[in-house]
């Protein structure tokens, strides 16, 4: 597959096939931009074929792949722009496919199935692996007729708690291959038991894919070891994430020396078993690291001639600490008859007037705004200048997401883009002649690392970042650290990827140089990172935070004419400024031919020496030569004085920095009718009032339960709303039941407010109640009065009109009813009008009115906020208080420590110059007394000459020795020796006799002295030659023994394999073996051990030869102690396994009288014989074991229990009726 930038691609595989072909991805290595490095290679076995995989960090136009090749040795590429990865794609031959077998995975091994013996007979095939963790396995069949009955892993049927099956047994292998997953992880645990052994301790640990890889390290003075065992956790439920509740954890700064993985299957539970020794008292070196170049000025250093000038005198360069040359200089100016020191090429700024007119002006442009998440207003210089980088950034805001994502600069002018909060940007600003900007090439910072260094184009000279940006914006991504010097810039960014260029400058004369370094605490201004005389700020050079935590950043960056500084939040840092300006020169008026001893006002000239040579003490007295003998010699010795204890520290004190709370928790938005800001303005107990402190305030979200509560509100209903019962119980709608009801808008309401509202609500509820009471009273007495005119106009006479004897008949009583009946209906509509307005009146006043439950809700989710940011805030402070009460309580402790070892060390100087001086005085007075010993002449002499002849007998001891390393000085010293002997045979028996002994001792003297006067280095090469050849030799016997194990246990195979396979051996057979299989590995891991030590000695063979660094030799001898420790704990397993199958040999063996049932009733002693040389094989192997045991140097374990057995099997064999 492809990532294709500005355009669409296609892209087509490459394949291949062959019998056992196997391909892999070969290892990956990052190229710098504009050259070619190491190629990417494959492991041992395999060849390359192409190209894997070409990754181009950077993204802009220009970045390219200008070139790649591979070759035999590798692939390698050319990038333009930009950092790029290469991986080359490998193959070999993998192991042959089989049709039946199986495949452990991550170990891609096969084995061929053992075909049955007859159609219906079960076979049972054990499988094992090593080298990897258990992951998985697979199991096929080569065709039809085949069942897998069961499957058991350490034991247990499948299914079980660890493992599961895709298929339950029995299965038809005709449906495919059957997978097993799940871990063994407690049985690869236990079999991994580390042990350091007496006097050392693990010093490092970490889980590869193959296992456990350790070091162990010797701790002198190390305290007493105590056996401890972790908590006990149940394994059934989690399974492997049971480790992370069981942590091996010394008390106080005990030491681990060994562990041991304990489990359970049956019971489900697992434990660690481990040793914790007491590190006290182990003594400490100062070892040389390198160079700190940050407190040494910037001219110091080491300078080497590199040629010669006009006057014949030689030019130094100075060098780094690789041996690369830099910018400094140490020159003799032939015209003005000086040495100087110069920064650049030459002597050209020494002379001032080609200095004027050249200086560098630097300045910090407007300040440009920047918006939450958006790119900001660029900041530009001024007509003439140039953008140098960064003159300030400021976020206005706080805490752990408030970042930099994004910085660019151009030509003349800059922004930036912060996450999470507002932030303000002024640029840095020069002029100069001949100056020129630009940015570097861009470089990909992986997460949590350091970037390679991006360097400026030739000619250019790095003053800071020109631009950067994070891959991720979340709260914890963050550029921790950035560190520029004159040649290029790197970054570490954590929890994200970054991008980033440095900002490079040229002028017709420009230098640069990095100020001092500024240490800063933490949520306070740093001290200000200054530039040596003569040069001006141009930017930052480095801001290092110390903490990697999610709220540590850095919330202010100033430079400016004076320096740099910077503001920290929740970390300390370091701030260093990037300076620039013409480069300096310093003459001296001295002009001697040799530089050696030249003075200057700010530099001293000195000699270096390899100190290779013979060092004799000077200045020491012979107390016995004094001038003015013994009195005068007792007169010049000075009692030491008792020194003055040193001024005891003065210690921080520890501050607790209180926390700040969210400023929206204030509640000053809730203002109406009273606020409620008063309420959370300090907290008051039995100590007093403590104020709060709250955030600065910022913008909140639209959806912020805040902000919904703080809008909601509404017209307070002063019509029905402020109803309600006085004192006396008499319902009330005047003024003087008021409930807050001013038939006004009203929002941010406080909590007064919020209950006025819900009163006006229950009034509005109880004015519906009366005027529905009222409508009702109203209802019943209309329908009473119609009741009762319809029975008074009942009563009505009726009216019979007929003047002509017909005529008309009139209901008089209905006419009445139906006239009273329309009054009584107008009557009904009026009370229902006048309900039902009263009704909506309420209503509508309602609705404008706030809603107690919607408003009470909003309420109280903003004080759930509030409570939640204040547990999270407290918690956050008292962490934070807690870091720093813990770092301050360190720093005194330090400091007191620091103070109590300089009064110890202070008064053990002076209670050694006291006996030194006892013991002066002592020696003067001996030697005077010695002398005025009234002695005759001969015996004066044999007391000196004694004394002088012992003397030498010691030195000729160590020049011999010396000696030895060298075939010509061993020669020479041993002919010395020889003729000595011849010489000075007999005793001294006078003076003469005594005289030219004296002599002889001091002829051999001389010649033992010249001949062992041979340096160091090659004395120690000599005898690291003479100790490396011994153990190659030794290693080389090692080995061979072994390959005569091997090849014993190889023709014990086939010895085996031979046998007729009868059933009644199936049982014999599965035992020998598990006991050769033990035994192979074994033999397998002392030969890896071998090989690792003849690695380390040839390591050191090279290392003595030159052809080798140091660290090669560490490396390869920190790998043969590791196998060493390895095989070792191997050998104990083994033997141990070894035991228990011998044991488990001889019960077989023995209960069932395996070798008369083998002779049978024709007395057939073949298989009977074959099976007993089958156990002679092993006891061969067991032997090995034993002398593995001797040469490795461990104790001898019991053999009782092996003895016994092998006891048990002969007495079964000797009980067989017709042995022969």
């Amino acid at each position: 597959r492809a990532w294709c930038k500005n355009s669409a691609c296609e892209v087509q595989a490459r394949c291949a096939k062959g019998p056992g072909l196997r391909v892999i991805v070969g290892s990956a290595v990052e190229t710098a931009a504009f050259g070619w490095r190491d190629p990417a290679t494959c492991p041992p076995g395999y060849v390359v074929l192409s190209v894997s995989r070409i990754d181009l960090y950077g993204g802009d136009e220009n970045v390219d792949v200008d070139a790649y090749v591979c070759s035999d040795e590798g692939c390698r590429a050319y990038c333009l722009h930009s950092t790029c990865l290469v991986q080359a794609m490998c193959a070999g031959e993998g192991q042959q496919q089989c049709e039946g077998g199986h495949r452990v995975f991550g170990k891609d091994e096969q084995d061929n199935a053992v075909p049955g013996r007859q159609y219906g007979e079960n076979n049972e095939y054990i499988w094992s692996y090593s080298g990897h963790a258990f992951s998985g396995l697979e199991i096929k069949a080569p065709g039809s007729g085949w069942t897998v009955c069961n499957v058991d892993i350490d034991g247990d049927d499948l299914p079980s708690l660890q493992f599961s099956l895709e298929a339950n047994t029995p299965w038809d292998m005709q449906q495919g291959v059957k997978r097993v997953l799940g871990t063994r992880f407690t049985h690869e645990l236990a079999e991994a038991g580390i042990d350091c052994g007496p006097g050392r301790a693990i010093i490092a640990l970490s889980a590869k894919v193959d296992g456990l890889r350790y070091k162990c390290g010797v701790v002198a003075g190390l305290g007493a070891c105590t056996p401890l065992i972790s908590e006990q956790v149940d394994i059934k439920a989690i399974g492997v994430q049971a480790l992370e509740q069981m942590p091996l954890a010394c008390p106080g700064n005990d030491l681990l020396q060994q562990f041991l993985f304990e489990h359970s299957d049956t019971g489900g539970w697992a434990r660690w078993r481990y040793t914790c020794c007491k590190a006290g008292g182990a003594p400490t070196v100062m070892a040389p690291y390198r160079v700190d170049r940050e407190s040494v000025p910037d001219l110091q250093g080491r300078y080497c001639p590199v040629g010669q000038d006009g006057s014949g005198r030689l030019k130094y360069h100075r060098v780094g600490e690789q041996g690369v040359k830099e910018h400094h200089k140490l020159l003799f100016d032939e015209d003005r008859g000086k040495w100087c020191w110069s920064e650049s090429n030459g002597l050209t700024y020494c002379d001032e007037a080609n200095r004027r007119g050249k200086e560098l002006e630097v300045k910090n442009a407007a300040t440009a705004s920047n918006a939450n998440g958006r790119d900001g207003d660029w900041s530009s210089c001024p007509s003439g200048f140039l953008a140098l980088g960064v003159g300030r950034i400021d976020i206005k805001g706080g805490g752990a997401s408030a970042n930099v994502v994004k910085l660019d600069c151009g030509i003349d002018k800059c922004r930036v883009r912060c996450h999470s909060t507002e932030c303000n940007l002024s640029t840095r600003c020069g002029k100069a002649a001949g100056l020129d900007v630009k940015n570097g090439p861009e470089v990909h910072a992986k997460s949590g690392r350091w970037s390679i260094p991006s360097q400026c184009p030739s000619g250019y000279r790095a003053i800071g970042l020109g631009s950067f940006r994070l891959g991720a914006t979340d709260d914890k991504a963050d550029m921790n650290d950035f560190d520029c010097n004159a040649d290029g810039c790197r970054v570490l960014c954590k929890h994200s990827d970054c991008w980033f260029t440095p900002r490079c400058a040229k002028a017709d004369a420009f230098s640069v140089v990095p100020g001092n370094v500024a240490y800063g605490v933490n949520d306070r201004w740093s001290p200000v990172s200054k530039c040596p005389a003569g040069f001006k700020v141009v930017g930052a050079a480095r801001v290092d935070l110390h903490d990697d935590a999610a709220a540590a950043n850095v919330n202010d960056l100033l430079c400016d004419n004076d320096g740099c500084k910077a503001w920290c939040e929740a970390s300390t840092c370091t701030v260093q400024a990037m300076c620039a300006g013409l480069p300096r020169c310093e003459c001296t008026d001295d002009a001697a031919v040799d530089p050696v001893g030249v003075v200057g006002s700010t530099f001293e000239v000195g000699g270096l020496t390899d100190f290779d040579g013979n060092f004799e003490g000077k200045g020491v007295p012979s107390p016995s030569g004094a001038s003015g003998g013994v009195e005068a010699a007792l007169r010049a010795l000075k009692k030491p004085k008792a020194p003055k204890p040193p001024k005891q520290p003065k210690l921080a004190v520890f501050e607790p920095v209180a926390p700040e709370y969210a400023n929206e928790c204030k509640m000053e938005e809730f203002s109406y009718p009273t606020g409620d800001a008063g309420l959370w303005e300090k907290v008051t107990d039995s100590t007093g009032d403590t104020p709060l402190q709250y955030a600065p305030k910022g913008e909140l979200p639209d959806n912020h339960p805040c902000t919904i509560a703080a809008g909601a509100g509404g017209r307070a209903d002063g019509k029905w709303g402020n109803a309600g019962f006085d004192a006396e119980g008499r319902w009330r709608t005047d003024d003087t039941m008021d409930k807050g009801g001013d038939d006004k808008d009203h929002s941010n309401l406080d909590y007064s407010a919020i209950s006025q509202c819900s009163d006006r609500d229950i009034a509005r509820g109880f004015e519906q109640a009366r005027s529905d009471f009222r409508h009702s009273i109203l209802e019943h007495g209309i329908d009473l009065a119609d009741e009762v005119t319809d029975m008074m106009c009942n009563a009505a006479p009726t009216i019979i009109v007929a003047p002509m004897g017909a005529g008309a008949e009139y209901e008089l009583g209905d006419s009445c009813s139906d006239a009273i009946d329309i009054g009584l209906i107008v009557a009904s509509l009026a009370n229902d009008l006048v309900s039902d307005f009263t009704t909506l009146s309420i209503e509508q006043r309602g609705a404008h009115d706030c809603d107690p439950l919607q408003v009470g809700l909003a309420r109280l989710f903003c004080d759930l906020y509030c409570v939640r940011d204040a547990v999270v805030r407290g918690d956050m402070a008292i962490n934070r208080n807690l870091k720093t009460a813990t770092d301050i309580t360190n720093k005194n402790l330090k400091k007191m420590t620091e103070w109590g070892v300089d009064s110890m060390n202070a008064q053990t100087n002076w209670l050694a110059q006291k006996i030194d001086y006892i013991d002066d005085r002592l020696s003067l007075k001996i030697d005077g007394v010695t002398n005025k010993l009234d002695k005759t002449s001969g015996s004066t002499f044999l007391a000196d000459a004694s004394t002088a002849v012992e003397n030498m007998m010691l030195e000729m001891d160590t020049f011999a020795n010396a000696a030895s390393f060298e075939g010509s000085s061993r020669l020479s010293v041993h002919r010395a020796f020889s003729q000595f002997k011849r010489s000075a045979s007999d005793e001294p028996q006078n003076l003469t006799d005594a005289l030219e002994f004296f002599g002889h001792v001091a002829d051999l003297h001389a010649t033992v002295t010249t001949a062992g006067k041979v340096p160091r280095a090659r004395a120690a090469s000599a005898l690291t030659q003479v100790g490396v050849h011994q153990m190659t030799t030794n290693a080389k016997k090692q080995l061979t023994m072994l390959g005569v194990y091997r090849r014993h246990g190889q023709k014990a195979q086939q010895q085996v394999r031979s046998r007729e396979q009868r059933q009644e051996l199936v049982a014999l057979d599965k035992l020998w073996w598990q006991l050769r299989s033990k035994l192979d590995l074994y033999i397998d891991a002392a030969e890896d051990e071998m090989k690792a030590y003849t690695a380390a000695f040839n390591a050191i063979e090279q290392y003595r030869s030159c052809s080798a660094h140091f660290d090669a030799v560490h490396e390869s001898y920190d790998a043969a102690l590791a196998t060493r420790s390895s095989t070792q704990s191997l050998l104990h397993t083994t033997w141990r396994d070894a035991s228990a199958i011998f044991g488990e040999l001889a019960a077989v063996i023995d209960d069932s009288d395996a070798f008369v049932e083998l002779m049978g009733q024709d007395c057939n002693t073949e298989l009977s014989q074959q099976t007993f040389n089958q156990v002679r094989s092993g006891v061969v192997g067991v032997k090995m074991l034993l002398r593995r045991y001797v040469a490795a140097g461990l104790a001898t374990p019991d053999t009782t229990p092996m003895v016994e057995a092998l006891q048990r099997i002969q007495t079964s064999y000797n009980r067989a009726e017709c042995r022969k």
